[in-house]
């Protein structure tokens, strides 16, 4: 069976737009794809499984650096800020200083479990969120904050504990 070019994959990703909350109390919002997120739209779910496979959690990144024509557009001038693997519940420092307070964020996990996924400042105060059924497919989750008003220092990854996970950090050109 031919390999499926990643333009098609990417036309399945689920894409939410993240909003940045000034009051820190972010508000939710249902999208059809069954994620939610601080406030949001998506594109609906598709199979992700030739690139993404369900039984591991794979860094996009890493597939993206070794098939850079196949990342998404998105991508195209966006700076890799944190590319990190975990086990269950984690906090992830973002160490890099990021050209802007846009971010990519995109998790993968081994099997399918609920996830949430928060950007923070440095007080650990909530800049924007995203939540959805399962971060180890069918689907990809690609989820884009709007311009933030200050930068995320962190990301907290929840989701079950002996869930494996990969989640990549991009800081976005885009406005």
């Amino acid at each position: 069976m031919p390999r499926r070019p990643i333009w098609l994959v990417s036309l399945s990703l689920v894409t939410i737009v993240l909003a940045s909350c000034s009051t820190n109390s972010p508000t939710s919002s249902q999208t059809p794809s069954k994620a939610t997120s601080s406030s949001g739209s998506s594109v609906p779910a598709g199979d992700a499984d030739d690139v993404f496979p369900r039984d591991r959690a794979v860094s996009a990144a890493t597939f993206w650096e070794a098939h850079p024509d196949e990342a998404p557009v998105e991508l195209t001038n966006a700076t890799l800020l944190l590319d990190a693997s975990g086990v269950g519940q984690a906090v992830y420092p973002i160490e890099e200083d990021s050209p802007s307070f846009v971010y990519i964020v995109v998790l993968t996990c081994d099997q399918q479990q609920e996830y949430r996924v928060s950007l923070q400042n440095e007080d650990g105060a909530e800049l924007a969120w995203t939540s959805g059924a399962s971060c180890g497919g069918p689907a990809l989750g690609v989820f884009t904050s709007p311009s933030l008003t200050e930068p995320a220092t962190q990301v907290v990854v929840d989701v079950p504990a002996e869930t494996q996970t990969a989640l990549v950090v991009y800081a976005s050109d885009s406005q």
